[in-house]
């Protein structure tokens, strides 16, 4: 374990066999040290280990530190290589089961909201029959005296085709419904029968509908002809101004949706 040097040891030296070669040292006292260290903790590594380890921390990139006072290597810590993360993308070509998939769940969640409306104006429509009948009891408990009840008519003016079509329901469904509408409309105001039907016309229709209706029915539009509001309109009138006869009123009617503003708004 004496490194080679310029001494040469004396003939009364005895020769021992040995295992393994730990290492070489610059001194006798300095061998013995580290086989102390071998023996007591078995932490130390031969020449042709630190040799490897020296190799390995080269092909790394590492640079190898120069040893210290005691001629101690110090162990190189091998990189660790990170994992590679492969973000994968989803293609609707590659994969149809994702895109069938989000057509259902869109389908569902459609289906379930025309449910919820569809819930809403059967409930809308039971409160105003509800309230209906209410207000005939109380009317008949006081002798027929008992004011008109409005709010259990649906909302006005109309606004587009859909509510049009649901409001043509409302009055086909009650005689007591187109007279309570027919009592409301008569209120309105107007100086002749050409003011009065406007007026009421405009209680009726909102401007984005009115834009939809013609009388016929020509080009893709509502006919006028065949609605119910057109039988409330001359009923109204009439009720305000009696001598009112159909074509006076007709003809105020056709040009009122005729000469509807092309922005939908009612002027």
């Amino acid at each position: 374990m004496v490194k080679k040097c310029e001494i040469v040891p004396l003939p009364s030296w005895t020769s021992h066999t040995f295992e393994k070669i730990l290492g070489s040292y610059g001194s006798f006292h300095d061998a013995c040290l580290k086989l102390k260290q071998a023996e007591d903790t078995s932490n130390i590594e031969s020449s042709q280990e630190d040799d490897i380890g020296i190799r390995r921390g080269q092909s790394t990139g590492d640079q190898p530190h120069p040893p210290d006072e005691n001629n101690q290597q110090v162990a190189v810590v091998p990189e660790i290589p990170q994992p590679v993360i492969v973000q994968e993308d989803f293609d609707v070509e590659q994969d149809p089961k994702l895109f069938l998939a989000t057509a259902a769940d869109t389908a569902d969640i459609k289906s379930l909201i025309e449910g919820i409306f569809e819930l809403l104006e059967r409930q809308a429509e039971d409160i105003r029959e509800i309230k209906a009948a209410i207000h005939t009891l109380r009317a008949n408990s006081q002798g027929g005296n008992l004011l008109p009840d409005y709010s259990i008519i649906p909302p006005l003016p109309i606004a587009g085709r859909l509510e049009l079509v649901a409001f043509e329901d409302w009055l086909k469904s009650s005689d007591s419904h187109k007279k309570l509408l027919i009592s409301y409309l008569s209120t309105t105001g107007g100086s002749n029968t050409d003011r009065n039907t406007r007026q009421v016309l405009l209680k009726l229709i909102g401007g984005s509908l009115r834009c939809q209706i013609n009388y016929t029915g020509k080009g893709n539009k509502v006919a006028l002809e065949n609605l119910e509001i057109l039988k409330i309109l001359k009923d109204s009138v009439r009720t305000r101004y009696p001598v009112a006869n159909d074509d006076e009123i007709l003809g105020t009617a056709k040009n009122w949706f005729k000469y509807a503003p092309k922005d939908g708004e009612d002027q």
